[in-house]
């Protein structure tokens, strides 16, 4: 309830407005010449209750309020209504200012009343006044505007002519890339030259698998050597497998003797085939 505002006081802290004596940035009401507890702040004209409130502030319910604190999220308003919103951010909802987000989704930034003007991120395009993600209109895009794709989902796919297309329908064997090379292929059987994939042995004979640098593993018959695949029967005569160290297993006629392959002839007396242990053929004229 207000009190009158007739009579006046005047202090050394205070100063008469229209009979309402101003505490700056108060403005305090008076009745029969005595200070009220009735405290109405940046209020300028008063009868009774206040009439009028300072410049950049709204009378509500009998007191002075920003327009923020009269109306949610408001920056310009009168006693009825808000007149503009703190940004365009919120969009004006009958008397108060509400969020794009409450009306237009979570990827709506700016907005009007009839429809989102800025989405949060270029991973939406706008398309009337909704936000909308990039690969519903673009396949496998994850950033875009209404008229381009400006980014794919990943490097599993590359831009060309405003479409995602996976690597493989341009690159043969290829994992990632960009629209111009191949940057890494499917497996390590393969490695890139010259921004294709081609099996390793295109690069290093006899290879099957290998880095951009190197051959990591041989193809049989053959043993790896800094990188490189020499033939076993280089390092040991007669052998058909085996690694830099030994042979594996021999040519028919021969056996594994430690490192090396000697005749079967040589341990089984006219023996044609044999394993390490035993015979396993002999010459004509005889039986194992």
């Amino acid at each position: 309830m207000c009190n009158s505002c007739t009579g006046t006081v005047v202090t050394s802290l205070s100063t008469v407005v229209n009979n309402c004596v101003q505490f700056d940035p108060l403005y305090i009401l008076f009745n029969n010449n005595t200070a009220t507890n009735d405290i109405i702040d940046y209020c300028i004209n008063c009868n009774n209750c206040c009439l009028q409130c300072i410049s950049g502030y709204v009378l509500s319910n009998g007191q002075c309020k920003t327009c923020a604190e009269a109306y949610s999220n408001c920056q310009t308003c009168n006693s009825s209504t808000c007149i503009t919103c703190v940004s365009n951010m919120y969009f004006l909802d009958t008397i108060n200012c509400s969020a794009c987000t409450t009306k237009y989704t979570s990827a709506c930034l700016y907005c009007t009343p009839t429809g989102c003007t800025q989405c949060i991120n270029t991973q939406y395009y706008l398309l009337n006044g909704t936000c909308n993600l990039c690969n519903t209109k673009y396949p496998n895009c994850q950033l875009c505007d209404n008229i381009t794709c400006s980014q794919c989902t990943s490097t599993l796919y590359y831009l060309e002519n405003n479409a995602c297309n996976i690597c493989t329908t341009k690159f043969s064997n290829c994992l990632y890339c960009t629209a111009s090379a191949c940057t890494q292929c499917v497996n390590t059987s393969y490695v890139i030259v010259s921004g294709n994939c081609q099996l390793c042995s295109a690069k290093y004979n006899n290879c099957t698998l290998c880095t951009s640098s190197l051959c990591t593993s041989c193809q049989s018959g053959y043993y790896l050597d800094a990188g490189a695949c020499p033939i076993c029967t280089n390092k040991f005569s007669n052998c058909l497998t085996c690694d830099i160290n030994s042979c594996a297993t021999c040519a028919t006629g021969y056996y594994v003797n430690n490192t090396g392959c000697n005749t079967c002839s040589s341990k089984y007396t006219n023996c044609l085939t044999c394993t390490t242990s035993a015979c396993l053929t002999c010459a004509v004229g005889y039986f194992v």
